[in-house]
């Protein structure tokens, strides 16, 4: 008798896990996306940024509260990811997949408006080849409960689509902006910066602002400057390069940058000169450091053509592959630095910059003449860290010596409100 009872209880336990996973089986089904040629995609859910977000499903969760400790082994493994930690007003879309079937995402309203697009964030491998993968939405429809996501490919046609629950308060919280009726002028110090008028452009990549700007200088310093990129946003909080015209007001933020080198001052600047070019694969050696505007500049040497391998921060050798690519491994207590270095180039490592400062950069050879420096690029050695190449976009002559000069660039920042309307269509 006691037997009996044992066996009925054991199956009516099994019974209940049966029944758990096929119902979460079922209603997990719900959540799954499906993409040409029957490829499906699993969502793991829609969060705010920031949010730690794991990859454990109901019904997995509900077999753990059942089985013994000894069986959890046998259920899928269980990852957890944070992405944007830094960005809480942003929303994060998450997936299991085992290769994403799409190239962006892209939120559109119920007028049918598409905010700007996005791709890949994050990812963390589940194992068996999946992989939980999250892709931020910087702008969407922050006044609707619910609203359309599309999913689409390199061309930007439409591959699928779902609708997803807005995470965040709806009504959301505004800005209390005003429209201001263009031009608007705004100064800052030394220089004046006029917004004359605003068009749209659009693309294959979309739509555009495009303002229509004029400077007036104060002052030496700022004659001839640039005005750098814009971001648009709007009162309830989204970012972008073009956001939805119903709204009633946006806001225009830019930066203007000095461009030549003699309008920075003593302490914001700083140069090498008459440095030996070296072969391929050699390096000549510096390690100049100054501050430059508060910011700490190191540079660290004159490089040839190759691939400059820092192992540990400290020691540094160089191999003739310019084919490679820049990266960073980590062995035990070794970390190996690659910089891939197609052409002869300084390498300057910059600590502390500010994320709209700029590095001004100007090259001579031996004789003084001028040598055009291509468009900088830099990437980080570590966090606030940046590590950047400056060479001269033509070739350069290596029985010539070559200098460079430097400068931290702290941007003036201008802020204008205009309505949508006032905005002109696209020529």
């Amino acid at each position: 008798m006691r037997r009996v009872v044992v066996i009925l209880i054991a199956a009516l336990v099994l019974a209940v896990i049966v029944g758990l996973v096929l119902v979460a089986r079922r209603k997990s089904t719900d959540k799954v996306v499906m993409f040409p040629g029957g490829v499906e995609v699993g969502v793991v859910g829609v969060f705010p940024g920031g949010k730690t977000v794991s990859s454990d499903k109901p019904w997995t969760a509900a077999l753990r509260k059942v089985l013994p400790a000894g069986l959890h082994g046998k259920l899928p493994p269980v990852t957890s990811i944070t992405c944007s930690s830094d960005r809480t007003n942003q929303l994060m879309v998450f997936f299991e997949l085992t290769s994403s079937p799409w190239e962006w995402i892209q939120a559109v309203d119920e007028n049918g408006f598409a905010y700007p697009r996005s791709g890949g964030s994050c990812s963390s491998s589940l194992g068996n080849g999946q992989t939980l993968y999250g892709v931020p939405l910087e702008s969407f429809p922050r006044r609707q409960k619910t609203f359309r996501v599309n999913f689409l490919d390199t061309e930007f046609r439409v591959l699928a689509q779902m609708r997803v629950a807005n995470p965040f308060p709806v009504p959301p919280l505004e800005q209390p902006w005003q429209a201001q009726a263009l031009p608007i002028v705004q100064t800052n110090g030394e220089l004046a910066l006029t917004l004359i008028s605003a068009r749209e452009e659009t693309n294959r990549w979309g739509s555009h602002l495009r303002p229509e700007w004029k400077q007036q200088a104060f002052g030496r310093q700022w004659e001839d400057a640039r005005v750098a990129y814009h971001r648009v946003a709007d009162p309830t909080g989204n970012e972008g390069g073009f956001l939805s015209p119903n709204e009633k007001v946006w806001q225009i933020k830019t930066s203007v940058h000095r461009t030549r080198l003699d309008h920075f001052a003593a302490d914001e600047k700083m140069s090498v000169t008459n440095v030996t070019i070296p072969a391929p694969a050699q390096m000549t050696p510096l390690n100049t450091a100054a501050y430059c505007a508060g910011v700490k500049v190191v540079v660290e040497g004159l490089c040839g053509p190759g691939t400059l391998h820092v192992t540990n921060g400290v020691h540094r050798g160089m191999t003739s592959n310019t084919n490679g690519y820049s990266s960073t491994s980590m062995s035990g207590a070794t970390t190996v630095e690659s910089l891939a270095i197609k052409r002869t180039a300084f390498l300057v490592e910059v600590t502390g910059m500010s994320p709209g400062d700029e590095l001004v950069v100007g090259l001579k050879d031996g004789e003084g003449r001028a040598v055009k420096a291509m468009k900088l690029d830099y990437r980080y050695r570590s966090s606030g860290v940046r590590i950047y190449q400056v060479s001269g976009l033509d070739p350069i002559d290596p029985s010539q010596s070559l200098s460079l000069e430097l400068a931290i660039s702290r941007p003036k920042e201008f802020v204008f409100y205009i309505s949508p309307r006032d905005i002109q269509p696209p020529q």
